[in-house]
């Protein structure tokens, strides 16, 4: 049994934390698609001079999952903003890949990575907003201060599972980016 993830009212808190890092990145990604479309200018694009390595992909990673993941300590304020951002950035970074390659090109290109790389995103976002959600649905009687610190256990939980998912995530971009240079 994994504490605090058993009860009814858990796994409730549990899909609307899931739900609202979901919506947050999925608003930023398509507000950061549409605010580039048809605007890409083929000198911003560039190839680096070598593929990153597992470490540097992995480290870039989940430093961006704890900004996510912060959200415990700012009850879930920079999960919120730092979703909006990074949601943001990755749908204007796909915007400026698809008008240089095209649609299909740049998808197929992160296919077997970026969905799992975003999945791990939007779990640590759900960590972050864990405890905030763990108050908004505590209790009759319980304390405010109750209904977060038990969220907490939870959130741990959900951090763990990003590092683990962005962690394979980032052995298959490594991979696939090396395999290309």
């Amino acid at each position: 049994m994994v504490p605090g993830v058993t009860s009814v009212s858990a796994v409730r808190s549990t899909l609307l934390a899931l739900l609202f890092s979901l919506v947050t990145l999925g608003i930023g990604a398509a507000i950061g698609y549409v605010s580039l479309r048809g605007s890409v200018d083929q000198g911003w694009v560039s190839s680096p001079d070598s593929a990153p390595s597992f470490a540097t992909i992995f480290i870039t990673n989940v430093g961006t999952a704890f900004l996510l993941f912060s959200g415990v300590v700012t009850v879930g304020i920079s999960a919120l903003f730092g979703g909006l951002a990074l949601g943001g950035f990755i749908g204007a970074t796909f915007t400026v890949a698809a008008g240089t390659v095209g649609t299909a090109a740049a998808a197929g290109s992160i296919g077997w990575y970026a969905p799992l790389e975003f999945a791990g995103f939007i779990v640590a976002a759900a960590g972050g907003f864990s405890p905030a959600v763990g108050v908004l649905l505590r209790k009759s009687g319980e304390s405010r201060r109750a209904a977060y610190v038990s969220a907490l256990p939870r959130a741990g939980l959900f951090a763990l599972v990003s590092v683990g998912m962005l962690g394979i995530a980032a052995g298959v971009e490594a991979l696939i980016i090396g395999g290309r240079s």
